[in-house]
């Protein structure tokens, strides 16, 4: 009898244990919340290149993506029709210079009159002048590039028309600095001023970021707010890019646990609290720590028993509350 009262003991405690799993007791401590937020990359500085004069494209001076330099041409337009005509003009010019020239010898001589003179002189004045036109008329079928930078996107290609004063792409600033436009709740941005400095997870990558503006309009939609940072590495972000950047905003009070610890269902997160003989349900937020754990900051109390590794097996027999 003692054997077998022995044996129920032991069998009930394994019983017991397979049931609730191995548990823990939830400490709180205060830790920084990684949260994700949406973000939009902007430049410091960009522009939008335009041409004065409509026509065809004869030639693009660039390839995709790759940094160009101040002055490069990015764009040649109607250049076949008005490089011909400097042509004419320089040959008529270098003919007028020799015409004039020898005039100029033959003047003493008698062989050339002074109206004879004066009119190739005035000849040539008018086609230095023409000169001049073509030259200027010929600078604007070059787009040249105003500053340092680079080029997200286009979608022209040689032959296609294009309008004076059109935008043809947008060339943005190649420094080491860009623009994170991030959408934050507004209960979040609450805790953001003006010059503060944060550190921010982007694709494994640690990036320091200043507060440079806080737009006073929210999205009553959504209720976000967007917040504009400075930051640094600029050869992660691509103006115009989208994407998400993990922020450490507040400091919290969270439980750090095991992954295994976290269950989920239609209604979400949830990690089973033993309350004395049963488990309990508790809706939960966290944040993913690491591969093997969670930080969990909504949804568990101090000193709680929380069931850790193995979660599912609570559902094999230990009675829910």
């Amino acid at each position: 009898m003692t054997k077998k009262i022995l044996l129920f003991i032991v069998f009930g405690f394994l019983q017991l244990k397979t049931a609730y799993g191995n548990t823990v007791i939830a400490e709180m401590n205060s830790v920084e919340q990684l949260t994700s937020f949406n973000f939009q990359v902007e430049s410091v500085r960009k522009v939008d290149v335009s041409s004065e004069v409509s026509g065809r494209i004869e030639l693009i001076g660039f390839h995709f993506g790759e940094k160009v330099s101040k002055g490069q041409v990015l764009f040649q337009i109607n250049r076949n029709k008005v490089k011909p005509l400097l042509d004419k003009v320089e040959h008529e010019i270098a003919f007028l210079k020799k015409e004039l020239n020898r005039a100029q010898k033959s003047v003493d001589a008698g062989g050339v009159s002074d109206s004879q003179l004066n009119k190739l002189k005035s000849d040539l004045d008018i086609a230095l002048s023409e000169r001049l036109v073509v030259v200027q008329e010929l600078a604007k079928t070059e787009i040249v590039a105003p500053f340092d930078g680079f080029i997200t996107k286009h979608e022209l290609q040689v032959g296609d028309v294009v309008n004076a004063g059109e935008p043809l792409l947008t060339l943005y600033d190649g420094s080491e600095f860009v623009y994170l436009d991030v959408f934050i709740p507004v209960r979040y941005a609450n805790f953001l001023q003006v010059g503060q400095l944060l550190t921010a997870t982007y694709h494994d990558d640690s990036i320091n970021l200043e507060v440079v503006h806080i737009s006073p309009g929210v999205d009553s939609e959504n209720r976000l707010q967007s917040v504009r940072f400075l930051a640094e590495k600029r050869e992660l972000f691509v103006p115009g890019m989208q994407s998400t950047i993990s922020l450490a905003i507040k400091k919290i009070q969270a439980a750090k646990l095991s992954a295994n610890a976290i269950l989920f269902d239609a209604n979400g997160p949830y990690v089973f609290v033993k309350n004395q003989e049963c488990l309990e349900v508790s809706r939960i937020e966290f944040n993913y720590h690491d591969d093997e754990s969670v930080m969990v900051y909504a949804g568990i109390e101090q000193g709680q028993m929380i069931v850790n590794d193995g979660a599912i097996k609570a559902l094999w027999g230990a009675p829910l509350c």
